[in-house]
C-alpha cells in the first residue's frame, strides 16, 4: 500500500492522464492531469505537507505542457512531450548525483520517513540514481525517435505501453537487486567498499 501511495504521490499526474486518455481521449487526460495537479497542490497546502523536489518538477511540466496543448489546436507539445519530459528528468536525476541526497534517497527517506546513514546503502542509491539517469536519457532518445517516425496517437499506445513495462521493470529491478548491483561494482574496483 506505501508503494502504491508513493508511486501516485509522485507520479499523479502522469497515471491520471494515461487512464483518461485510454478512455475519453487526449484533451480530457490533460484537462483532467491538470485539475488532480491542482488538486493535489491544494491538498499538500491545506494539510502543510511537504513538496518533494520530483512533485514540483512533475506538476510544473504537467500545467506548462498541458496548457500549452489545450490552448494549442493540435498538440504539437504533446508529441514531442514524452522527450522532452524523458530529457528533463534525466538532467534533473543526474544533478542530484552530486548533490548531498541523490534522488532515489529522496524516494526512499520520504517512503521510510527515516534517513540514511549507512555508507553502503548511501552509494547504492547513488549508483541507482545513475542507473535511473541513464534510463530516462535513453528513453528520452527512444521517445524522440517513436515522435519522428509515428503518429501520435501511435506513439502514445507504444510509450505508454512500453514505456510503463520498462519503468516497473526499472523499478523491480531497484528494489530487489540494488544491493547486487553495488556488490558486482565494488568487486570489480569501481567503488569503494565501506
Amino acid at each position: 500500500m506505501k508503494l502504491i501511495q508513493f508511486v501516485f504521490k509522485n507520479f499523479g499526474p502522469l497515471i491520471i492522464f494515461y487512464a483518461a486518455n485510454h478512455f475519453y481521449g487526449m484533451k480530457t487526460a490533460i484537462f483532467a492531469s491538470i485539475v488532480f495537479s491542482v488538486v493535489e497542490i491544494a491538498y499538500l497546502l491545506i494539510k502543510k505537507l511537504p513538496f518533494t523536489g520530483f512533485l514540483r518538477f512533475s506538476i510544473l511540466l504537467t500545467l506548462i505542457f498541458g496548457t500549452a496543448d489545450l490552448l494549442l489546436e493540435t498538440p504539437i507539445f504533446f508529441q514531442h512531450e514524452a522527450t522532452i519530459t524523458n530529457l528533463i528528468v534525466g538532467i534533473y536525476f543526474g544533478m542530484t548525483i552530486w548533490s548531498s541526497k541523490s534522488m532515489i534517497q529522496e524516494f526512499v527517506e520520504q517512503k521510510s520517513g527515516k534517513t540514511i546513514t549507512d555508507l553502503n546503502a548511501l552509494l547504492r542509491l547513488r549508483v541507482l540514481t545513475i542507473i535511473w539517469t541513464i534510463y530516462f536519457f535513453v528513453k528520452a532518445g527512444w521517445c524522440l525517435y517513436l515522435s519522428e517516425h509515428y503518429s501520435v496517437d501511435e506513439a502514445l499506445v507504444i510509450r505508454s505501453t512500453v514505456g510503463t513495462i520498462s519503468f516497473y521493470v526499472l523499478l523491480a529491478v531497484s528494489i530487489l537487486f540494488g544491493k547486487k548491483i553495488l556488490t558486482f561494482f565494488q568487486k570489480k574496483g569501481l567503488l569503494p567498499q565501506y
